[in-house]
C-alpha cells in the first residue's frame, strides 16, 4: 500500500491511517485534519462510524495508565475520552497508535475569567475522582466503585520529567544547569534564591499525601462548552500531591505568557511579558475556585505559592536539563519566557508567600488589606 497518499482535506498519510481504522475497526477514513493543539501527528480520524482522534504512542504505560484513569473517572461522571481498543483488547496497536472519542468541545487559549474559574472547579472534583485509583495493593479506594491497578511499568517509570519535578534534584542540578546551559541574561543569583525558598517549605511539600494527578493542565488541555467545562485533556501523569497538580494550573493560567491574565501588562519584543504581570487577585481567584471543589487543608493553604515557585522552578529547569540529557541547542525564547514566569513568582514569593481563596498573609502569618495587592 502506498503510504505517501493523502487522506480527503488533510495532507496526512493515507496508508497509515487505513492502517490504524483498520487495527482498531473504526471503519473507511473519509477525512482527516490535525487536530488544534495537537501537533501536526496529532488527527482528527472521520469514518461512517463516526470521528476520532489518533494518536502516536511513545510510552505504552502511559496509555495503559490513562486507560485505568478513563474508566475510573466516567464511572464518577468526571468526563474523560473514552480510549478504544483493538480487537485483541492491546490499546496501543501495532503500528504503535492510540484511538480515543473525539469530544465536541473547543480549547481557548486565553479563557476568560469566568472559564478559569470553571476550570478550577474541574480540577478539583477531577482531583477527588484520580485519589480513588489505587497506586499501591494496600490502598483501599474511597467508594465502592471497582478501580483496576495502576500498572507497575508507570510507577516505576524514571524519565527527565519525573526526575526535574523534584526539589532535591532542582537544589542538587540547577545550579550547574544554569553555569553550562542557560544563557547569559539569566542570573545565577535570582535562581539560587529561588530554591533556598523552595528548600525551606520542601519538607512540608514532602509530607503531604501523594496519589495520581495530572502535572500539565494549562488553557490549551481543557475543553470547553461555551464558559462550561467539558473535560481536562492530555493527562500527564504524575504520583505527587493534589497541591502539584493546583500549581501546575496555576502556572499556566495566570503566570506562564500563553495563559489566562488579564493584567495586560507589557509585553518584550520577542512576545513575552516583563516580570511584574502577575495579578495576585486572580490566582487567589482560582485557589477559592478550587477550594470550593476540593476543601484545602491548613497546610495546603500555607504552601500554594511554595508550588507555584517549584513549578517555575521546574518549567525553567525542563529546557535545560533537556540540552543536557537529549542534546541540542536551548530553546532561547522559551527559555527567556520561563525565566520571566520564575521572576514574577519569586517576586510573589518574596511579597506575599501564604495566598488563601480569600486573603494573603505576609511572612508574620498576619492578615494584610487585600488593597496592598
Amino acid at each position: 500500500m502506498d503510504d505517501s497518499r493523502s487522506c480527503p482535506t488533510s495532507g496526512l498519510q493515507t496508508g497509515l491511517l487505513e492502517r490504524v481504522a483498520r487495527e482498531f475497526e473504526l471503519g473507511t477514513p473519509v477525512a482527516a485534519e490535525p487536530l488544534r493543539g495537537g501537533g501536526a501527528e496529532v488527527v482528527k480520524l472521520a469514518t461512517p462510524q463516526g470521528s476520532f482522534v489518533v494518536k502516536p504512542v511513545y510510552r505504552v504505560p502511559d496509555w495503559e495508565l490513562y486507560a485505568v484513569v478513563e474508566r475510573a473517572l466516567n464511572a464518577r461522571g468526571v468526563r474523560q475520552a473514552r480510549l478504544f481498543r483493538t480487537p485483541s483488547g492491546a490499546v496501543v496497536s501495532a503500528s504503535g497508535h492510540c484511538v480515543q472519542e473525539f469530544l465536541t468541545a473547543v480549547m481557548t487559549e486565553r479563557p476568560n475569567r469566568r472559564q478559569t474559574d470553571r476550570a478550577m472547579r474541574h480540577l478539583a472534583a477531577y482531583d477527588e475522582a484520580l485519589a480513588t485509583i489505587p497506586l499501591t495493593a494496600d490502598h483501599v479506594p474511597v467508594d465502592p466503585v471497582p478501580v483496576d491497578p495502576v500498572p507497575v511499568a508507570w510507577l516505576t517509570a524514571d524519565t527527565l520529567w519525573t526526575r526535574v519535578v523534584s526539589p532535591t534534584y532542582l537544589g542538587e542540578n540547577l545550579p550547574r544547569l544554569v553555569r553550562d546551559h542557560a544563557p547569559r541574561w539569566v542570573d545565577p543569583n535570582t535562581v539560587a534564591e529561588g530554591l533556598a525558598l523552595l528548600a525551606a517549605a520542601a519538607p512540608e511539600i514532602a509530607a503531604l499525601p501523594r496519589q495520581l494527578v495530572h502535572g500539565d493542565i494549562g488553557p490549551d488541555n481543557v475543553l470547553y462548552d461555551g464558559d462550561e467545562v467539558v473535560a481536562i485533556v492530555d493527562f500527564t501523569p504524575y504520583h505527587e500531591s493534589a497541591l502539584f497538580g493546583l500549581g501546575s494550573a496555576l502556572y499556566w493560567f495566570h503566570v506562564h505568557p500563553g495563559g489566562s491574565d488579564q493584567s495586560g501588562g507589557p509585553v518584550h519584543p520577542g512576545g513575552h511579558r516583563r516580570s511584574g504581570g502577575l495579578d495576585v487577585d486572580q490566582v487567589r481567584a482560582s485557589v477559592a475556585a478550587y477550594d470550593e471543589g476540593r476543601a484545602l487543608t491548613s497546610t495546603e493553604r500555607t504552601l500554594v505559592v511554595p508550588m507555584l515557585l517549584r513549578e517555575a522552578l521546574r518549567r525553567f529547569a525542563t529546557p535545560l536539563a533537556g540540552a543536557e540529557e537529549l542534546g541540542g541547542p536551548v530553546p532561547e525564547g522559551a527559555t527567556h519566557q520561563r525565566y520571566d514566569a520564575l521572576l514574577e513568582v519569586l517576586a510573589l514569593a518574596r511579597d506575599c508567600p501564604f495566598i488563601s481563596g480569600d486573603r494573603v498573609h505576609d511572612t508574620d502569618g498576619d492578615l494584610r488589606p487585600e488593597k496592598e495587592h
